[in-house]
């Protein structure tokens, strides 16, 4: 599996592209950095009408026996996304705009979303079929052969 903490954000970067593709996203660039602050991913929605940036918050999830900590067990990666976080993030998506659109060559729409991932940890199966639950905005999805809780919060 992976033990390198690191590994965990690579981990869900990949299962959050392969995701979103699935669902007719175009990537047009991964890990966009500017010295203030830096995309997870660029796409483009699939009617192409909307530019979307996408920050991707991942942890792994144990079953209650494996984590040893109710508190720890209790956090989510969204909790990640402070205040100042999604200040950097709107700066850094607004910079994007002004600087790289001209790659669309039309002016439209953005939106900023975010990708919470949990990895489920052994023996944490999917007990659903991902497309169960595309209306609440939480997907199951299997990549790479591991398993993933996502959550998709739009227009953040």
């Amino acid at each position: 599996m992976f033990h390198v903490k690191q590994n965990i954000g690579k981990i869900g970067e990949d299962a959050a592209t392969a995701f979103l593709e699935g669902r007719g996203y175009k990537i047009v660039v991964r890990n966009y950095r500017e010295k203030f602050g830096e995309i997870d991913i660029v796409s483009l929605s699939p009617s192409r009408g909307i530019t979307i940036f996408f920050e991707v918050k991942t942890m792994r999830q144990y079953s209650g026996s494996q984590s040893g900590n109710a508190e720890f067990a209790a956090l989510l990666p969204e909790d990640q996304m402070s205040p100042d976080k999604m200040r950097k993030f709107r700066k850094v998506c607004e910079f994007f705009m002004l600087n790289e659109a001209k790659m669309f060559h039309v002016k439209h729409l953005w939106q900023m979303d975010v990708l919470a991932i949990e990895v489920l940890g052994p023996g944490m199966l999917l007990a659903e079929n991902p497309e169960t639950n595309s209306d609440s905005k939480i997907f199951l999805f299997k990549h790479d052969g591991f398993n993933f809780v996502i959550r998709h919060y739009e227009n953040v």
